[in-house]
């Protein structure tokens, strides 16, 4: 129900700012809208889904890394992941 409403919100969000922007701007105008609306939806559905893992899942883990880094690329954790998985089950490497 949340993600329903969060898109009908940035759809409502995405057709106002394109019958603003486009007059103005044309497909410019058209881009900056479908932008800032994806931009709004992926603000929002990250600060819920910040809360929804805090609640759900049994602990949390920190990668530790030097100097101050705000975010990591989720392709990166997940290759560490991966990585982690591989070596968990004893494999040394590919076979070939």
């Amino acid at each position: 129900a949340y993600l329903a409403l969060v898109t009908g919100v940035t759809a409502g969000l995405n057709l106002a700012l394109n019958l603003l922007l486009i007059p103005r701007m044309g497909i410019v105008g058209a881009a900056v809208a479908t932008a800032g609306a994806f931009a709004f939806q992926s603000a929002v559905l990250w600060l819920a889904s910040r809360r929804l893992v805090r609640e759900g899942c049994d602990f949390l883990m920190r990668l530790p890394m030097r100097g101050r880094v705000e975010s990591l690329n989720a392709a990166t954790a997940g290759a560490i992941a991966l990585y982690m998985a591989w070596q968990a089950r004893g494999w040394s490497g590919f076979e070939g």
